[in-house]
């Protein structure tokens, strides 16, 4: 393929990087909290990286393939523990009306994720948001929306064991670690992931 320039005051300019449009840059992302709820949440599960979490710890449970945040229990749930989005995106998929009082990890509703909502994001990853407050979802299919725009609230729905929330990034696919860590295969995706636990 020959490459086609215009000439400018500053030089040649190629052409063809005028007219093809430039990939995204990878998304990174803030904590899935509002401000007012950011000191509320802590860990309780990181991602399982073959029998330990992304800082070699034991924040982790076998088998699992995202990020959980509790935010102080059904007491926490009932004053309301703001979800919002992780980064600019638009609203893929929810699910609502799933009962939000689970604690056997077993609870029917949402494919597990009981009340949830997947953005899709301008790079292609996807953010996930699971195990909701029932009818607290403020976004739905189809809907952009802005980094830090509420979404919903923290619940215990599907299979949940108490109120949390369950972060997952995804691309193409395979799901991903948002930390980055010395057994963390994943770059890491935060702003700002802060110290382990």
């Amino acid at each position: 393929m020959r490459s086609v320039s215009l000439r400018t005051p500053l030089g040649l300019v190629p052409l063809l990087a005028l007219l093809l449009p430039s990939p995204a840059a990878a998304q990174a992302y803030r904590f899935p909290t509002s401000s007012a709820d950011y000191a509320e949440w802590y860990p309780t599960a990181y991602r399982d990286q073959g029998g330990q979490d992304w800082n070699c710890g034991s924040i982790y449970y076998s088998g699992h393939r995202g990020s959980d945040f509790g935010g102080g229990g059904f007491a926490g749930m009932a004053q309301g523990r703001d979800i919002v989005a992780a980064a600019d995106g638009v609203v893929d998929v929810t699910n609502d009306g799933v009962a939000d009082d689970c604690t056997s990890g077993e609870c029917p509703g949402g494919g597990g994720f009981g009340n949830y909502v997947k953005l899709v994001h301008a790079d292609g990853k996807e953010t996930w948001y699971a195990h909701m407050a029932t009818w607290s979802l403020e976004v739905s299919q189809g809907q952009s929306v802005v980094c830090g725009q509420k979404l919903g609230e923290m619940g215990s729905s599907g299979n949940s064991t108490g109120p949390h929330l369950h972060f997952e990034v995804r691309e193409a696919g395979d799901r991903k670690d948002p930390f980055a860590g010395p057994c963390s295969p994943d770059p890491g995706y935060w702003v700002d992931q802060g110290a382990h636990g």
